[in-house]
């Protein structure tokens, strides 16, 4: 556990649940998305950052989540 190696307990903590079990970005993957951002004038790019990834790419990450879905 973290705070078994010295890190700090914080009042408020965060956890998450995956949305996908970890998957492949093949190549047959890439150019579905990239097919899809250019029809919606979408920089695919942004997809995997962070900061740049905003709910115009919506269209593109539901396809991530509907190929990739942990409950298929």
């Amino acid at each position: 556990m973290w705070s078994d190696e010295g890190g700090e307990i914080w009042t408020y903590n965060w956890t998450y649940e995956p949305l996908t079990d970890i998957f492949q970005y093949d190549t047959e993957t890439k150019d579905e998305i990239i097919e899809l951002c250019e029809a919606y004038s979408l920089k695919y790019n942004n997809l995997f950052n962070s900061r740049l990834c905003s709910n115009k790419l919506q269209k593109a990450v539901e396809l991530l989540l509907e190929k990739f879905s942990i409950s298929h």
